[in-house]
């Protein structure tokens, strides 16, 4: 019998690679994904080539470098004649899904088109919906909307992974891409992760100095003006401290979640073959030379986690030769299924 090779990719969205405890941050606590690192390779020098959403995500899925694709803005993908990566895995014959935050093509609360999915089977999500506690939608395959009125888009996310676990076909391997919002701005996390940090003062990079402005609007929805009629804006408005417990309370919650579909996927008996790779698109200034939110070339903004657990490798392994996480993906997925 020929062994399974399945792939397991979460992907972060503006999370700095010092952020996690395995990556040395001692206060925000991500019991989950520093079990993984224990358990796989932590690469500690990961970077991306083009610290921008859309930009970074057109280079995972051609496997080019952003001067490649053409991709220069929030409204651009990858060509109609591009060879995606999950164009090689369906042909190889792997179930195909992606779940969460798409971010190509488009721009605003919209579902996602066929022709726009860079060759997904099956699709559940949305284009880009800076929320996590309104409009929280989804759109399946087949444009059925799903809706989760007074929930957790973070929560919800992680929900429809796991229904997509379960919905694998047995004689099937999967490749299952979700992406997750968070921790990108607006923060909001749930209220159990923001009591976490309420009172912590989180140590703070060296290189930090407060901004002119520490608040971020969003444009899907876009943000009340001026910004301090935001309700966002009055979860740290213009207080780095503030914004740091809150965006600690955001990677807490997010690495719960990564814990469920770790779980469920132990659960089904699938971690021993499968591929888990877990990266960001980029990562967050919050504060270092004075600035916010990311496009920097500086560490803190081009610098990403990245966790990989190879089935028979070894754990806790530390890894700190430099290395991609966006071109880099696409081979090494391909060299792992054998396609």
């Amino acid at each position: 019998m020929t062994a399974r090779r399945n792939v397991l990719f979460i992907l972060a969205d503006q999370l700095q690679a010092f952020a996690l405890g395995c990556m040395g941050h001692s206060q925000i606590q991500t019991p989950n994904l520093d079990a993984l690192a224990a358990s796989g390779a932590l690469f500690r020098n990961s970077y991306v080539e083009f610290p921008v959403c859309t930009q970074y995500r057109g280079v995972l899925m051609t496997g080019r470098y952003g001067a490649q694709t053409g991709i220069t803005s929030f409204l651009q993908g990858p060509e109609p004649t591009s060879r995606c990566l999950a164009d090689a895995l369906n042909d190889h014959g792997m179930w195909t899904s992606y779940v969460g935050k798409w971010h190509l093509y488009e721009f605003y609360d919209m579902p996602v088109r066929p022709e726009q999915r860079c060759g997904f089977t099956r699709f559940v999500g949305y284009q880009s919906h800076n929320d996590y506690l309104d409009g929280v939608r989804f759109w399946d395959e087949d444009a059925n909307c799903r809706e989760f009125a007074g929930g957790h888009r973070t929560t919800a996310t992680a929900a429809i992974a796991i229904e997509r676990l379960r919905e694998i076909p047995d004689d099937r391997d999967f490749a299952l891409f979700v992406s997750f919002l968070s921790p990108h701005y607006p923060l909001q996390p749930a209220a159990e992760f923001e009591a976490q940090y309420r009172n912590v003062d989180i140590a703070l990079r060296d290189n930090v100095r407060t901004p002119e402005q520490v608040f971020t609007p969003t444009y899907s929805p876009e943000s009340p003006q001026p910004i301090e009629t935001d309700p966002n804006f009055h979860r740290y408005g213009s207080s780095l401290g503030l914004f740091w417990q809150q965006y600690a309370a955001m990677v807490s919650q997010l690495d719960h979640e990564v814990g469920r579909i770790l779980g469920e996927l132990k659960r089904q008996g699938r971690d021993d073959d499968t591929l888990v790779i877990f990266t960001s698109d980029h990562g967050e200034m919050g504060g270092s030379h004075g600035a916010m939110n990311k496009g920097r070339w500086e560490e803190e903004s081009t610098r990403v986690p990245m966790i990989v657990r190879s089935p028979g490798s070894p754990g806790g392994v530390g890894i700190d030769t430099p290395v991609s996480a966006g071109v880099d993906i696409l081979p090494t997925i391909l060299d792992w299924v054998g396609a």
